[in-house]
Protein backbone atom coordinates (compact mmCIF):
# COMPACT_ATOMS: atom_id res chain seq x y z
CA UNK A 1 0.00 0.00 0.00
CA UNK A 2 1.62 3.31 -0.73
CA UNK A 3 1.37 6.29 1.27
CA UNK A 4 -0.57 8.27 -1.63
CA UNK A 5 -3.17 6.04 -1.74
CA UNK A 6 -3.97 6.32 2.20
CA UNK A 7 -4.89 10.03 2.29
CA UNK A 8 -8.04 11.38 0.83
CA UNK A 9 -8.45 14.42 -0.88
CA UNK A 10 -10.70 16.87 1.11
CA UNK A 11 -13.24 19.07 -1.06
CA UNK A 12 -13.70 22.61 -1.29
CA UNK A 13 -16.16 23.78 0.80
CA UNK A 14 -18.13 27.00 -0.43
CA UNK A 15 -18.34 28.90 2.45
CA UNK A 16 -14.67 30.50 3.32
CA UNK A 17 -13.26 33.01 5.82
CA UNK A 18 -10.37 34.65 5.83
CA UNK A 19 -9.47 36.39 9.68
CA UNK A 20 -6.19 37.34 11.57
CA UNK A 21 -5.81 35.13 15.02
CA UNK A 22 -3.04 35.57 17.73
CA UNK A 23 -1.25 32.25 18.34
CA UNK A 24 -0.54 32.59 22.28
CA UNK A 25 3.09 32.55 22.94
CA UNK A 26 5.27 34.56 25.74
CA UNK A 27 8.60 33.07 25.03
CA UNK A 28 11.32 35.10 22.33
CA UNK A 29 10.72 35.52 18.79
CA UNK A 30 11.01 38.36 16.10
CA UNK A 31 7.30 36.50 15.14
CA UNK A 32 5.76 37.74 18.25
CA UNK A 33 3.35 40.65 17.91
CA UNK A 34 1.17 42.43 20.61
CA UNK A 35 -2.28 43.20 20.10
CA UNK A 36 -4.28 44.85 22.47
CA UNK A 37 -7.91 44.00 21.16
CA UNK A 38 -7.48 40.27 21.35
CA UNK A 39 -7.97 37.93 24.40
CA UNK A 40 -4.24 36.54 24.00
CA UNK A 41 -2.25 39.80 23.70
CA UNK A 42 0.79 39.03 23.00
CA UNK A 43 1.30 36.06 20.31
CA UNK A 44 2.29 34.99 16.64
CA UNK A 45 -0.21 36.92 14.82
CA UNK A 46 -1.99 34.13 11.66
CA UNK A 47 -3.75 35.27 8.69
CA UNK A 48 -5.73 31.92 7.70
CA UNK A 49 -8.53 31.06 5.36
CA UNK A 50 -11.22 28.48 6.79
CA UNK A 51 -14.09 26.78 5.90
CA UNK A 52 -17.42 26.87 7.73
CA UNK A 53 -16.49 22.58 9.04
CA UNK A 54 -13.67 24.54 11.08
CA UNK A 55 -10.93 23.22 8.69
CA UNK A 56 -7.86 25.56 7.87
CA UNK A 57 -7.19 25.53 3.89
CA UNK A 58 -4.37 27.80 4.46
CA UNK A 59 -2.51 30.22 6.93
CA UNK A 60 -0.08 32.95 6.22
CA UNK A 61 2.05 34.13 9.52
CA UNK A 62 2.19 37.70 9.73
CA UNK A 63 5.95 39.41 9.69
CA UNK A 64 5.31 43.13 9.49
CA UNK A 65 6.21 44.88 6.25
CA UNK A 66 8.15 40.96 5.00
CA UNK A 67 4.87 39.81 4.84
CA UNK A 68 4.01 40.20 1.60
CA UNK A 69 5.81 41.17 -1.60
CA UNK A 70 3.57 43.65 -2.70
CA UNK A 71 1.60 41.32 -5.77
CA UNK A 72 -1.54 43.67 -5.02
CA UNK A 73 -0.57 47.16 -4.08
CA UNK A 74 -3.58 47.30 -1.65
CA UNK A 75 -1.65 47.24 1.52
CA UNK A 76 -0.82 44.14 4.19
CA UNK A 77 -4.29 43.12 4.80
CA UNK A 78 -5.96 43.36 1.88
CA UNK A 79 -3.14 41.53 0.24
CA UNK A 80 -2.79 38.92 2.54
CA UNK A 81 -6.15 38.29 2.10
CA UNK A 82 -6.25 38.83 -1.98
CA UNK A 83 -3.47 35.55 -1.83
CA UNK A 84 -5.33 33.28 0.52
CA UNK A 85 -8.37 33.22 -1.82
CA UNK A 86 -6.08 33.37 -4.73
CA UNK A 87 -6.61 29.43 -5.07
CA UNK A 88 -10.08 29.39 -5.09
CA UNK A 89 -11.31 28.49 -8.47
CA UNK A 90 -12.92 31.49 -10.38
CA UNK A 91 -16.43 30.97 -11.76
CA UNK A 92 -17.43 28.51 -8.90
CA UNK A 93 -19.65 30.50 -6.56
CA UNK A 94 -17.51 30.55 -3.28
CA UNK A 95 -18.38 32.99 -1.30
CA UNK A 96 -15.43 34.41 1.38
CA UNK A 97 -16.26 36.65 4.40
CA UNK A 98 -13.91 38.99 6.23
CA UNK A 99 -13.91 41.45 8.59
CA UNK A 100 -12.57 45.10 8.08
Amino acid sequence: MSIKSSFQEIEMEDHNSVDELIIPFKGRSSLKQYVRNKHHKQGIKVFSRTVSSGIVYDFEVYMEKGTVKNVYPLGISKDIVLRLVDVLSKGQNYKVFIDN
